[in-house]
């Protein structure tokens, strides 16, 4: 890539509820007293149209990378490979931590680190399914319009940062042919929207601001904490919605506990039952507290059809339902303090 160009690329959270727009490459320039690199940038954070720079650490041992293991072509050019990697780097940021901030004329740029251990998480990855990549094909196609582009793309970060590939994308970007967007290439992913999946999905981003959330659901809108947000989302939708399912709102609540609790103790595959013995052994959980857990893990795993199918129709009083509600309200309150 050469040396300050403008640009301008669309990075958004996986989730798609925050966006920046790259405006600007500044370059590549070494790290002073280490054997290391930083690509820069600056940027507009989408929304409140405030701007910042940030740059991108790479260590010497980058030259070792394999762009294969990436979802990328074994042969790019490394210098491409590089610039698609701080990139990366950059959504990535978004995800785990958020929004970056802005930064005022003559201050430092915000750095992040693009080492091996974040190239390592990218090839472990799990492959996304279907619908987790339309969303997110759906959402950077919004904040390219939202930026005033005339079409959005979808670049060799966006398979680094899902672990997947361009031939993939493509695919997915299929399903939206036609109704949501037009694609405008015939080789890389270009998609130019329609207006009325433009007015669909402001009216989706209406229903769903800030304002109008739930105080859970407002203290998990980190993208950090999408997965047990979106449970939660749906244990309130199965309460309160029209058509109610106490049984799937239980479910649900205790889903969104489990999710945060895998956070907190960085084991993303035990049950809740299983968290609950690395939190009262690795974060000295009160035990009092540790049996509230437990009796709600204990309540949903031993009702028929709540956590696991049943032999006989599922049976859950609304007051049951409430206690679990309630309890995984203050269950989620209290792991957040730990995280």
């Amino acid at each position: 890539m050469e040396q300050r160009q403008r640009i301008a690329r669309i990075i958004t959270s996986r989730d798609g509820e925050i966006a920046l727009r790259l405006t600007t490459f500044e370059g590549k320039y070494p790290i002073p007293n280490r054997v290391a690199e930083g690509l820069y940038f600056a940027f507009e954070r989408l929304g409140d149209g405030k701007t910042g720079r940030v740059g991108v650490i790479f260590s010497d041992m980058f030259q070792f990378a394999q762009p294969e293991k990436l979802g990328l072509a074994a042969d790019v050019d490394r210098e491409r490979f590089q610039f698609e990697c701080a990139v990366a780097a950059i959504g990535e940021h978004l995800d785990k931590i958020g929004m970056l901030p802005e930064t005022q004329s003559g201050e430092n740029a915000t750095m992040i680190d693009c080492f091996s251990y974040q190239l390592e998480e990218w090839a472990k990855r799990p492959l996304p399914d279907d619908d987790e990549l339309l969303n997110y094909v759906r959402s950077v196609v919004y904040w390219a319009w939202r930026s005033d582009l005339a079409a959005a793309t979808l670049e060799p970060a966006d398979t680094v940062r899902w672990h997947t590939s361009d031939r993939t994308l493509r695919r997915v970007a299929q399903i939206g042919e036609g109704e949501s967007w037009a694609s405008t290439s015939s080789t890389g992913v270009m998609l130019r929207p329609t207006a009325s999946s433009i007015r669909e999905e402001r009216e989706r981003r209406k229903l769903g601001r800030p304002g109008s959330s739930s105080p859970i659901a407002q203290l998990l809108s980190a993208p950090r904490y999408a997965g047990p947000a979106e449970h939660w989302r749906k244990a309130e939708a199965f309460a309160l919605g029209e058509t109610r399912d106490l049984a799937n709102a239980a479910k649900e609540a205790v889903c969104a506990v489990e999710g945060l609790a895998r956070i907190v103790t960085g084991d993303h595959v035990g049950t809740l039952g299983d968290q609950i013995k690395t939190l009262k052994a690795k974060h000295s959980v009160n035990p009092a507290m540790a049996k509230t857990l437990e009796g709600i893990w204990g309540f949903t795993s031993n009702s028929p059809g709540v956590r696991h199918g049943g032999a006989t129709p599922t049976s859950i009083a609304e007051g049951e339902a409430q206690y679990v509600l309630a309890s995984g309200d203050a269950a989620i309150r209290y792991l957040l303090t730990l995280d």
